[in-house]
């Protein structure tokens, strides 16, 4: 065992080396200025393996981290401080073992796929101020996999908080030929359905194929996956909140023979993201090689890029020179530059096992030439599952292939800083409240925010919290939504660039009426109290709920009925809204004390025995075959001069 397993070193290759191998490896007529600006390689020990599908790095709290084997304990965390890899806890103790890793912004989950027939998952939480992270309750889980699968299950999260993970059956002879989804069914993620959905059978057994799967669009979760003998690459997406099983047809994104003429469009080598205005993108690898040993690695990478109204357009090569051998590719989009970017491995002789690098425009695809990414010859490169931006900029490790002392070798990219884009915004939740509500978040949802957008209300900024390119919450005051009318919602991005968003008008109801407050928190606000209403006030009279500050104490807080309350909520609140609920008094717009505070005599309810009266008539009932509440007319007379007030009739009624 080598007892130096810690320790870490980076490769310096002075920048004149760099710059002239960059522009001298088989292309002299081409000016390295094109290539993108990076750091030093680094290297430590560990190993990355087949397949490139899986992504095992992310960025997290200002820090690039990892989930590798070191090739000797099992899989460990790494950091990247500084362009230096730390070594740190174990996660998993099988050497052998391939993550995929998945960072949601609070937790960290690590699928591990160890055999045809099992996948262990690992759920993180994570402490900033330490920087570690601690295993959840509950965790780890296996994951039994069925029918033989390839070595891999990669995952994703869908916007209802469920994982979901794919894989195919396509390694060995008992392998069964499916491309198979399965999904959490529980919360804290500890429950699966390991059965899962087939959204494809057929793929032939020992033809190895792989699926991938990512979240876009805001609300769908897609699978990719590779089908060699019957020449496709197939698509399917699930809706969020729909039935597990309910998932769209099949898209062909490409199928036939590629344009050599020698071999199919689909191989096992795919990567896919989503952008944040809901386009997918794709890079495959097509086999379009005579399959002779002498050439059976050939083929060249292709982008595929799918409308957000779904359509896959037409694809765009990547390396088109016939004498590389680009292979097992990773994608990330640098979504503020609106840039894409390609790391793969070229196993042709003149490429000599070194891992490139190549970019294009997301808008209108044309790849720059290949740029070296690492000078050491390596194999099986990986990053991240997120979209990237100047700030994190691009982290990417691969592994120099040998299994007896095999090292990691990884390199940063430095990306542009880019003017910050005049941000959309595309809806509001909660779009609408009543006049007199209390304060409460608000979240905006749209496009081009940035980490220093600030929501701005009727043009007067508000405390802005930024979640993601696509999300802000800004804290809303009561005294914004005291009168009824509409406010006008903007998102403002700060130079550079940047500019002032489209407006969304958020609606501010009439107060509501008294009396009025089922179902919580906004009533009917239809100018007409129901006995809901009137039990709901009894409950709050009771103490059984609280009314929330704002709007919904307002209305609650009805009596004494010519001041519209006396910020004070008892059993005269009750019968006044049963008086309004049987038609005795006329429903008065919402109005008087929005919090508690008041302190007006109210005889009746100063009793301890009008306050269990209250509950007795709101807790002792009997439940009919209907399934309705049947207040007891024996309890009517309980609260003084209650049958005055209240008619016998509202109380024996049905709701």
């Amino acid at each position: 065992m080598r007892t130096d397993r810690k320790s870490v070193f980076a490769i310096s290759v002075p920048i004149a080396v760099l710059t002239l191998v960059q522009a001298l490896v088989f292309m002299p007529h081409l000016a390295s200025g094109q290539c993108p600006t990076m750091s030093d390689e680094g290297s430590t020990f560990g190993i990355t393996r087949f397949n490139a599908v899986k992504a095992q790095m992310w960025y997290n709290d200002g820090l690039w981290w990892g989930a590798f084997s070191d090739n000797d304990t099992g899989i460990h965390f790494y950091s990247f401080p500084n362009n230096a890899a730390t070594q740190g806890p174990i996660i998993d103790g099988n050497v052998l073992g391939i993550p995929d890793t998945l960072w949601d912004g609070t937790n960290l989950f690590v699928a591990v796929w160890k055999s045809v027939s099992l996948a262990t998952l690992y759920k993180f939480s994570y402490d900033s101020g330490t920087q570690t992270y601690t295993l959840r309750p509950g965790f780890p889980i296996n994951l039994p996999l069925n029918g033989s699968s390839t070595s891999a299950i990669v995952l994703d999260k869908d916007s209802t908080g469920k994982l979901w993970a794919t894989y195919t059956g396509t390694q060995g002879g008992l392998s069964d030929g499916n491309v198979r989804v399965i999904w959490s069914t529980s919360a804290d993620h500890t429950a699966w359905d390991t059965t899962g959905f087939v959204l494809e059978s057929g793929l032939v057994p020992n033809t190895l194929e792989i699926s991938a799967i990512t979240h876009f669009g805001g609300n769908k979760i897609g699978v990719v996956w590779s089908n060699q003998p019957a020449k496709q690459i197939g698509f399917r997406f699930h809706t969020d909140g729909q039935g597990e099983t309910s998932w769209s047809t099949k898209e062909i994104i490409d199928s036939g023979i590629g344009p050599r003429g020698l071999g199919p469009v689909a191989d096992d080598h795919l990567a896919i993201k989503p952008a944040p205005d809901g386009r997918l993108f794709l890079v495959a690898k097509d086999n379009d090689n005579d399959g002779t040993p002498a050439h059976a690695t050939e083929g060249r990478l292709w982008l595929y890029i799918r409308t957000a109204a779904g359509v896959w357009g037409q694809k765009t090569i990547i390396q088109p020179d016939l004498s590389q051998q680009p292979t097992r590719p990773v994608l990330l989009l640098d979504t503020a530059n609106n840039e894409a970017y390609v790391i793969y491995s070229d196993a042709s002789p003149s490429g000599s096992g070194r891992s490139f690098i190549a970019h294009t425009s997301m808008t209108t695809p044309s790849f720059d030439f290949p740029c070296v990414f690492t000078i050491t010859p390596t194999s099986n490169p990986t990053s991240t599952k997120q979209n990237v931006n100047p700030t994190m900029g691009i982290m990417a490790a691969a592994s120099t292939g040998a299994t007896g002392s095999n090292d990691i070798i990884f390199r940063s990219v430095i990306l542009p800083a880019a003017d910050n884009p005049v941000p959309v915004v595309g809806s509001l939740s909660p779009s609408s409240t009543s006049a007199g509500s209390a304060a409460f978040t608000l979240t905006v949802n749209g496009t081009g925010f940035v980490s220093n957008s600030v929501v701005r209300w009727n043009g007067a900024d508000r405390t802005t919290s930024f979640v993601n390119d696509t999300q802000v919450t800004a804290q809303i005051a009561a005294a914004d939504v005291s009168s009824s009318g509409s406010a006008a919602v903007t998102v403002f991005n700060p130079a550079p660039g940047g500019g002032l968003s489209n407006s969304v008008n958020f609606s501010i109801a009439a107060g509501g009426f008294e009396g009025d407050v089922s179902p919580r928190p906004n009533g009917n606000n239809n100018g007409s109290v129901s006995i809901s209403d009137w039990v709901q006030v009894g409950r709050f009279a009771a103490g059984l709920d609280t009314p929330a500050a704002g709007g919904e104490f307002q209305r609650a807080d009805c009596a004494p009925k010519n001041t519209l309350g006396n910020g004070s909520i008892s059993i005269s609140d009750w019968v006044q809204a049963g008086r309004y609920a049987a038609g005795l008094d006329p429903v008065p717009a919402a109005g008087g004390p929005t919090t508690p505070g008041g302190s007006a005599p109210q005889p009746e309810a100063s009793t301890a025995q009008s306050s269990a009266v209250l509950q007795r008539v709101l807790l002792v009932g009997q439940r009919s075959t209907s399934g309705s509440l049947q207040l007891l007319p024996s309890l009517r007379g309980d609260v003084t001069n209650f049958d005055k007030l209240l008619p016998l009739s509202l109380v024996a009624k049905t709701f």
